[in-house]
């Protein structure tokens, strides 16, 4: 199991569930609309043997920053990445399996800026996951 698989299998997810909502790891493009999801795998472990069996598991922290012009536009996109993301769910190929163990926000002012120089907001959204890779 590798990150680029997860960050394709979470990018398809929102894609999916937020049509019409850009969606991209690590750094909002310029010129993105608002609402918008940008989000980065923070951290994670991989479990690889469980007594004398190899195991594909592993579990992934994942930040979210659900950008909109106005803060209770960005509080929503921040509870719809949630129902999105919970309790399970698997990849579009079947590769992945997906289950979120916690989740947490926080809010910001400030946003991550498309070079615009309009007043939007941020929510974000921390969630945990373990991810099972399937046969």
């Amino acid at each position: 199991m590798s990150a680029p698989p997860i960050y394709a299998a979470i990018v398809a997810k929102l894609t999916a569930a937020l049509p019409g909502v850009p969606v991209s790891p690590e750094l909002r493009r310029f010129g993105d609309p608002t609402p918008a999801v940008v989000y980065d795998v923070t951290g994670g472990s991989w479990d690889l043997m469980l007594g004398s069996q190899t195991v594909y598991l592993g579990t992934f922290e994942v930040r979210f920053d659900c950008v909109a012009d106005r803060a209770l536009d960005s509080f929503q996109l921040m509870w719809d990445v949630r129902e999105a993301l919970t309790p399970r769910w698997t990849s579009s190929g079947g590769s992945l399996r997906f289950t979120a163990t916690s989740a947490s926000f926080t809010t910001n002012i400030a946003a991550a800026d498309d070079g615009q120089g309009d007043a939007e907001r941020t929510a974000s959204l921390a969630m945990t996951f373990h991810v099972e890779e399937l046969p």
